[in-house]
């Protein structure tokens, strides 16, 4: 991690174990928007499984993917209504991850990462708010090295 995004509360010259790195508060305020974010969007999933589910029907129609679009109609569609509070619980998971911060702040990053490539295979209108969101991701993570 570069020292510009480290705080230290330890005075200079301190004797004793170093508490660790304390994120900065960019970095702060940008894990807790995914945070949030993704715990909305668990919310979303739970109020989709509760209304409508066959609106996931064509969610991987623009898929580049071979397989993606068979897999989604095969094994998604099948049963949307689990499928889907699958997604929510996989969200919501992220989020509590990156809103406790600390040692699970990485595990929400990673999850959050591997989210949004997951999203980039249902097809390329999702890449306008993927890659964005992954360059983000990736200077949080950074940050945190």
């Amino acid at each position: 991690m570069s020292s510009q995004h480290l705080v230290s509360d330890r005075p200079p010259g301190a004797i004793g174990t170093a508490p660790g790195p304390v994120e900065d508060r960019r970095a702060g305020a940008v894990r807790i928007a995914f945070g949030l974010l993704f715990l909305w969007a668990s919310g979303v999933h739970v109020g989709i499984v509760s209304g409508d589910p066959a609106i996931y029907g064509p969610v991987a129609d623009g898929s580049w993917v071979p397989g993606i679009l068979s897999a989604w109609q095969d094994i998604f569609m099948a049963h949307p209504a689990f499928w889907g509070l699958m997604i929510a619980l996989g969200e919501f998971a992220i989020g509590a991850a990156l809103l406790t911060g600390g040692p699970l702040t990485p595990f929400g990053v990673a999850g959050a990462a591997l989210f949004h490539v997951g999203l980039m295979t249902l097809g390329w209108g999702y890449w306008l708010w993927a890659v964005p969101a992954l360059l983000i991701l990736l200077i949080l993570g950074r940050d945190r090295s």
